[in-house]
């Protein structure tokens, strides 16, 4: 049985590149990631604030809503048929 030293002895390849990224590179990210990360954020309080204000006026609309009856419009009354009781018109 032969065994190829030779083989035994060969350096395993290296599947990465093994030179650090140069200074640029990570500064780039480092910038990059800085200059996005309160656009985000003050997006997102945006976007709770909105919310909030949302949900205040919705309670104030309906605390408004509470006391007040259902009106019928003009428009709803001209649609209802009309009879004549006596000497007045009355809607039914």
């Amino acid at each position: 049985m032969k065994v190829d030293i030779m083989f035994l002895r060969r350096k395993p390849r290296i599947l990465y590149d093994p030179q650090p990224p140069e200074n640029r590179e990570v500064l780039f990210w480092i910038i990059l990631a800085g200059a996005i990360a309160p656009i985000l954020w003050l997006s997102i309080a945006y976007c709770v604030l909105i919310s909030m204000e949302n949900q205040r006026l919705m309670e104030e609309l309906e605390e408004r809503l509470e006391g007040v009856e259902h009106q019928e419009s003009p428009a709803e009354q001209a649609k209802k048929p009309e009879q004549q009781i006596g000497s007045e018109k009355v809607n039914i």
